[in-house]
């Protein structure tokens, strides 16, 4: 399968997986303790991932915003942001999960505007009424924020590479 064509596919896929994330409503109706939801933003967390660097890697267009990012360690940009959150969900044993010494982090969620935890130095708070704010560590990722504007910034990128290659070459 030539290249263009699995990366067509791969585009394909993943807006159909992620169209449903689009609103935040539906997330909203899933209740946060939910495997369900936990395993919804899993597969998008993975699939943004692979988006965001197919665009750097094709299109050579990285995504780096830094909007709300907490940069701290490897996080430097939305990219490397998501990266973490992608690893920290599909390695759980890893210590990305952890906040501090003695506070483990994991799967923690504020779907409004709120303080949900503090200790010391530590907290983790959602800035927005309109978001729902994702827990890992000492990182924080928004589902709109971060998560979709990422996505939709790569599937632009990507969908102005592949206008070099005519559909009926791939």
């Amino acid at each position: 399968m030539p290249p263009q064509m699995r990366l067509r596919t791969d585009m394909f896929l993943s807006k159909r997986h992620i169209g449903a994330l689009t609103g935040i409503v539906f997330l909203r109706s899933i209740v946060p303790s939910d495997a369900v939801f936990w395993a919804v933003i899993t597969r998008a967390v993975i699939l943004v991932r692979d988006l965001v660097a197919k665009s750097e890697k094709l299109a050579r267009a990285p995504i780096t915003f830094t909007d709300d990012v907490i940069i701290e360690g490897t996080v430097k940009d939305v990219s490397s942001l998501i990266t973490f959150m992608r690893d920290a969900l599909c390695h759980i044993e890893s210590d990305r999960h952890m906040a501090a010494e003695n506070i483990q982090v994991t799967l923690n969620v504020a779907p409004r505007e709120g303080l949900m935890f503090k200790l010391d130095e530590f907290e983790m708070r959602n800035d927005y009424d309109d978001d729902i704010a994702l827990f890992v560590g000492r990182q924080r990722m928004y589902v709109e924020r971060h998560l979709l504007r990422a996505y939709r910034m790569a599937i632009s990128n990507l969908d102005k590479y592949l206008e070099q290659f005519p559909d009926d070459a791939s």
